[in-house]
């Protein structure tokens, strides 16, 4: 019964679709940056099979800063959305959450949307049997992925209902001011240029300051690079302060100097970003730039760099113990100082050689002002 009740909701979907009876839909992605990052090609071609849908971007406050620059959709912060504005809002016809959230359950109901596609992992581990049994009677469709399936090619099964979509530019739609600004920060001849961005959202996931910088002082030295940091806040000022502390060369400081979309045009202008797991590491990723990924504890299969070409990044991963939740590593050496400067120091002058030959993408040099 439950099998051929979801399969005539699949058909009542599908017959809405053909009828353009979608005409508003609502796409929840609550959570940072990096996410937003991972969802943003999903939403792309969910825009491309429905182009003259009006699409709501809902997320956290940490997220808007990508949500809020896509030009063909509104955005809401989710908080503020169910403290304030679920009255507001204009009737959605179909939701489709990045995830299995039982919150998406409310979600529907209270806003009585019609029709919903979530995604749930195939072993449907840590959801109860009340919630499961809900997502089979309320949602229309449900995608399915496995629990190592990458966050982006998870994001992109939510378009499966509604068929395939070509390979989508991805651009961060930076404006020409954003572009100006970035370039006046990087304007200073024509050595090589590398941005470093060494923090991440937990401590486990950095690398030693003396790390970091005694490789700078090898690519300044060997490569005459021009060497950035970046950064945001006063963990990222410490962290960065504590390597230029062990440097014998002097780098630029650009922290706290860029917004998104600067930090967009300087990943896609710089010749290398050599990154922890980190907001910065996904930008790259987007836009296709050459970079070194430094990991630790993560889900790797999840979060992984996932270029379009995989030649242009090269990953580190330290082998490591303790649990990608904890707050720091456990271990007498941290884990990510089983990484060594040299090491690194070698794959750059690589992708350096690459980079040579590479361009800035379209998205960059031809911005939407």
């Amino acid at each position: 019964m439950i099998w051929h009740t979801r399969d005539r909701k699949r058909e009542k979907l599908r017959i809405a679709v053909r009828r353009g009876e979608i005409k508003h839909i609502l796409m929840v992605r609550a959570q940072k940056i990096g996410d937003m990052l991972a969802f943003l090609p999903g939403i792309l071609s969910i825009r491309h099979h429905f182009p003259d849908s009006k699409i709501t971007i809902a997320c956290r406050r940490s997220g808007l800063p990508i949500a809020e620059r896509i030009p063909f959709a509104s955005t809401v912060d989710i908080d503020d959305l169910y403290r304030h504005g679920l009255k507001d809002l204009e009737p959605v016809d179909l939701l489709i959450p990045s995830s299995g959230d039982p919150e998406w359950i409310r979600l529907k109901s209270r806003l009585d949307i019609p029709f919903a596609i979530p995604s749930l992992p195939d072993t449907l581990a840590g959801i109860c049997l009340k919630h499961r049994l809900q997502f089979r009677f309320l949602f229309d469709d449900i995608v399915r992925y496995s629990t190592d399936t990458h966050e982006v090619e998870r994001n992109l099964k939510l378009q499966e209902p509604f068929g395939s979509a070509p390979d989508l530019e991805r651009t961060l739609w930076t404006t020409e001011e954003e572009i100006r600004r970035a370039r006046r920060l990087i304007s200073c001849g024509d050595s090589p240029k590398i941005l470093f961005s060494p923090v991440g959202s937990r401590p486990l996931k950095n690398w030693a300051p003396e790390n970091f910088a005694k490789l700078a002082d090898l690519l300044s030295r060997r490569q005459n690079a021009t060497l950035f940091f970046g950064g945001k806040g006063e963990v990222a000022e410490r962290q960065i302060n504590a390597i230029v502390s062990h440097m014998s060369t002097t780098p630029i400081s650009l922290i706290n100097k860029a917004s998104i979309g600067e930090l967009a045009v300087l990943i896609a202008e710089t010749d290398l970003l050599i990154t922890v797991d980190s907001g910065p590491l996904h930008i790259a990723a987007y836009l296709n730039r050459p970079c070194i990924a430094l990991y630790g504890p993560d889900t790797f299969d999840q979060w992984g760099p996932w270029h379009r070409d995989m030649t242009l990044v090269r990953t580190f991963r330290a082998s490591c113990q303790c649990a990608p939740e904890d707050d720091e590593c456990g271990q007498p050496e941290h884990c990510m100082n089983q990484i060594h400067p040299e090491d690194v120091f070698d794959v750059a002058v690589e992708l350096l050689a690459t980079a040579n030959g590479s361009s800035a993408p379209e998205s960059i040099r031809d911005p939407i002002g």
